[in-house]
């Protein structure tokens, strides 16, 4: 017989060495990862799915008349273990997949899939919820919740009849078996596609700690060969935009390295992406839907594929006008050095050249001023101090998964407040084998006071991790990343909620990058930059005339960077565009060499006539759209731009860096959660409706 769960985290009929059996004694209950090894994972998600499930049998199974309390609330505890051990295999996974956790996440990634599916198509379900929402007895997060629970049940099929929504759980757990087979293709083909370089000339242009760290890869990864011959291992983690393609000088290694990069997984990777987009094609027509774009907008912010539309044509003329006339120039400067035909690895190599050349900006000598825990410890965490009263503590006796990641205890100044600690921050910042290409932000729990839980979010990049006591030092690009994934964190950090549903990350997804790509704003602040931009040697501040380069050359390159954000949402939709009838008769693509020329016309189409720029095989490794949330919704980031740029012009027309604004942004945007329509949370925060004419403003476009 097992004992009463003291916390609705817990799971007492596991054994007593299950470190899910009850929740962690750990400060703010942050996962003792010392004792979870990878055989805990599958008992604690059956016991938490077996809890959810008779919960909801319960639930509809009840005589009496449907009240918030007894259908929703429910839901709300009893899916807390089930979130709990799912998000920590979901982080794992994501960060640190060794083949013990990748097995249990493809035998347990379907049956996840399956009871989320359970939940969203329950007819008798979704008749108790529409039965409360007739009550006034709710107070306003309650009808919230009540509210995203219909809307979720609705356009998930709920109201359907038994053998359609029997279809629907097939594609879903179809669809979840592809995205971790699609991921971890991705994680396997980059190893294969490291490559072992001999002569240190081939890596000129590479900074010394660049280069320190392939030679420290190189002996890792094969310490036999290393002491024969020496060498270094390049190591393909990212996607086209390596920082090797913009900055090695040897044209023919340069080339080397993107092939690698976007040759990966094609045959696998692209079969899947064509028999994902079919089965989402059939999901949207199982649920009333030309598309499954046009449902995935129906229930966010957009609604609609033609207000998508109309955000992207407004961007791809003037984007367009701008790239022609910077791959002009860059192939001006290709013809310098004797290349007649420009490729897509010259093109960010000559525009960071460029770059230095018309701001007089060197890029090598700007990574000195950007070492990594300045950037974080007095950069990012200072403008949150500034904006919102924040204070980060290092916690260094709290550990996470692997002892690279770093564990800081927030502190909240903001007025009212006996500046308590309100949450952890973790950051896992360096690459691995066993960890996805990219950056990102997640939880393992959000705040939530009906659960008495307090923030624990975390921060993943993918820098090279430096040999010995070398210092971490980043590129810009890389800077902007950190203020941006951190403003995802502080979202998760701030935002205020009663119950699970109406979390931070539950909003539309495609207002989900907007506080993130705000925060990107005070990279380049210059109350921020002056305090952490030291030089690691001499801790010198960032001279101002190289401040006045960088952003006088911010506008340069942009062309090229917002059409490749249009082709990255050309292809997105229109593999979620798909008709309602598969087959390559219907202009659906089938195989893999379909599939290649299906994203070329895509591109074209979209009035993009850059094809080179195109041309690599990006569905291979487009993990946002096959094995992660963005499918059909890669346009968040550009929609969410015009939010963005809309609230910097506020933010600078009210005086820019000050508590003040940070309070207000936080009360109107960041700590609502979930709780109230975000469209009407903006517009009492900027006083009117979002506008596209800053961003336009922004980047150079009005005057192209």
């Amino acid at each position: 017989m097992t004992s009463p769960a003291a916390s609705p985290f817990d799971l007492p009929e596991l054994p007593a060495d299950n470190p899910f059996r009850s929740l962690s004694p750990l400060p703010y209950a942050l996962e003792n990862f010392e004792a979870i090894r990878p055989e805990h994972y599958g008992p604690a998600l059956d016991a938490a799915m077996a809890r959810l499930r008779a919960t909801l049998a319960s639930v509809i199974a009840s005589p009496d008349a449907p009240t918030f309390d007894n259908t929703l609330l429910p839901l709300e505890i009893d899916g807390a273990a089930f979130a709990r051990v799912s998000g920590v295999l979901n982080i794992v996974d994501s960060s640190h997949q060794t083949p013990e956790v990748r097995e249990v996440t493809v035998e347990y990634e379907p049956k996840m899939a399956a009871i989320h599916t359970e939940l969203s198509l329950s007819p008798e379900l979704l008749q108790r919820v529409e039965a409360i929402l007739e009550s006034p007895a709710l107070d306003g997060e309650q009808r919230r919740v009540a509210e995203m629970y219909r809307d979720d049940l609705r356009s998930s099929g709920a109201g359907l009849g038994p053998a359609e929504r029997a279809r629907l759980q097939e594609i879903a757990s179809e669809l979840s078996s592809l995205g971790v087979t699609y991921s971890a293709n991705l994680v396997d083909a980059s190893k294969a596609a490291d490559f072992w370089v001999s002569d240190v000339a081939d890596l000129d242009g590479l900074s010394e700690s660049r280069i320190g760290a392939a030679r420290a890869a190189a002996e890792a990864s094969d310490p036999e060969r290393f002491a024969r011959e020496g060498g270094y291992l390049l190591e393909i983690r990212g996607l086209s935009n390596l920082p090797e393609v913009r900055e090695l000088t040897n044209r023919a290694m340069r080339e080397r390295v993107y092939l690698a990069a976007n040759s990966r997984c094609v045959e696998p990777n692209l079969e899947i992406a064509c028999r994902e987009a079919a089965l989402r094609a059939e999901m949207a027509k199982l649920l009333g839907h030309e598309s499954y774009h046009a449902l995935f907008t129906s229930v966010r912010t957009a609604k609609t594929p033609a207000a998508v539309a109309a955000v992207l044509q407004a961007l791809t003329p003037p984007a367009v006008a701008t790239a022609e006339v910077e791959l002009a120039a860059i192939r001006e400067a290709a013809a310098r050095d004797g290349i007649e035909q420009v490729e897509a690895w010259d093109i960010s190599f000559y525009t960071e050249r460029l770059k230095a050349e018309r701001f007089n900006l060197d890029f090598a000598a700007l990574r000195q001023y950007f070492e990594l825990t300045n950037v974080v410890e007095r950069g990012i965490f200072f403008a949150a101090e500034k904006l919102y009263g924040l204070t980060f503590v290092p916690r260094p006796e709290l550990h996470g998964y692997l002892p690279d990641v770093k564990v800081w205890e927030v502190f909240d100044g903001s007025p009212g407040t006996p500046n308590e600690g309100m949450a952890l921050f973790v950051a896992d910042f360096f690459s691995r084998d066993t960890k996805r290409p990219g950056a990102w932000m997640n939880a393992f729990r959000f705040a939530n006071s009906s659960l008495a839980m307090r923030p624990v979010v975390i921060n993943n990049c993918n820098y090279v991790k430096p040999t010995g006591d070398d210092p971490c030092l980043l590129t810009l690009q890389d800077v902007r990343t950190l203020f941006h994934e951190f403003g995802h964190a502080l979202h998760g950090l701030l935002a205020r909620s009663t119950y699970r549903k109406t979390c931070a990350f539950e909003v539309p997804w495609d207002f989900i990058e907007f506080p993130s790509q705000v925060n990107e704003m005070w990279a380049l602040w210059p109350e921020v930059l002056e305090n952490y931009a030291l030089h690691v040697e001499t801790g010198e501040i960032l001279p101002q005339a190289t401040v006045d380069a960088i952003e006088a050359s911010r506008l340069w390159g942009l062309g090229l960077a917002t059409c490749h954000q249009l082709t990255n949402n050309a292809v997105d939709i229109g593999w979620h565009s798909l008709p309602r009838t598969g087959g390559s008769a219907s202009g659906a693509p089938t195989t893999p060499a379909e599939a290649v020329a299906f994203e070329r016309d895509l591109v074209l189409a979209a009035g993009i006539p850059f094809p080179h720029l195109s041309e690599r095989r990006m569905s291979a490794s487009y993990t946002h759209i096959f094995a992660g949330g963005y499918s059909g919704g890669y346009y968040t980031y550009l929609w969410s731009e015009t939010f963005d740029a809309d609230t910097v012009a506020w933010y600078k027309s009210n005086g820019g860096l000050t508590r003040e604004n940070g309070d207000r942004y936080r009360a109107l945007i960041l700590g609502i959660a979930a709780t109230r329509d975000p469209l009407d949370a903006y517009r009492e925060f900027r006083g009117r409706d979002v506008a596209v004419e800053p961003l336009l403003e922004r980047n150079g476009f009005l005057v192209a």
